[in-house]
């Protein structure tokens, strides 16, 4: 088996690590360059992703889309992390597999902290979604899923929501810099992982020393990476 990930932040590679380290299997961002030898590896995976607005990021059914042949004939259960509403994200994720071949094991949503930090209402939650009780619970919620795995009972939640796999929500105009703060580091660039169209991940926003970007929001109130409270 394989745990195989995207995550903007740190949350979803944190559970997909947690989950390969109790199974006792690698885990892998679809980032890394050999992501795609691992995937031929194996028969099964674990496939985790954020969800942003109720659905799968962009990046994640592109990528899932643009390497169809890796699917056919895998075993795939996924895993979502989420700050609030799941939405049809799992369904839908499972809807594409399932086009590209995949039979899907199962399902399942862990609650993790919210990464956006400049819009005032989702701001105003955060403190109490970063307790430390939120971390404990999801690294619980983690091992009781993998003894569920370890004995073939998966889970199947999320599987059931109407889905629309190819459905996206609008499109946002991607990161806006506060050119009187940027001095031109470059993280912002170097750490991208849709260059060509913004994800909404906000890694960009989380690591800016500056402070000078934003996305949906039009002031950086809070700046979040898992390890920041890991």
């Amino acid at each position: 088996m394989l745990s195989l990930y995207f995550s903007g932040t740190g949350n979803t590679r944190h559970l997909a690590e947690l989950l390969a380290k109790k199974l006792g299997c690698p885990a892998v961002s679809i980032e890394a360059q050999d992501a795609a030898e691992q995937i031929a590896r194996t028969d099964s995976l674990i496939f985790a992703f954020p969800i942003y607005m109720t659905n799968m990021p962009g990046i994640v059914r592109d990528y899932i889309n643009g390497n169809a042949e890796f699917w056919k004939g895998k075993r795939v259960f996924i895993l979502a992390a989420c700050a609030m509403v799941s939405g049809a994200a799992v369904a839908n994720a499972a809807a594409l597999f399932r086009w590209h071949g995949a039979e899907i094991l199962g399902g399942e949503t862990v609650k993790m902290p919210d990464n956006i930090g400049d819009v005032r209402l989702i701001t105003t939650l955060l403190p109490k979604r970063r307790n430390p009780k939120v971390l404990s619970r999801a690294d619980k919620k983690i091992s009781a899923l993998a003894e569920l795995i370890e004995r073939g009972a998966y889970p199947r939640h999320g599987l059931s929501a109407k889905a629309h796999p190819q459905a996206e929500k609008p499109g946002n105009p991607g990161p806006k810099i506060d050119k009187a703060k940027c001095d031109g580091c470059g993280i912002c660039k170097k750490n991208c992982p849709s260059p060509q169209k913004c994800t909404l991940c906000y890694r960009c926003f989380n690591l800016c020393p500056q402070q000078a970007i934003t996305l949906m929001g039009d002031k950086v109130r809070l700046q979040y990476l898992y390890e920041d409270l890991g």
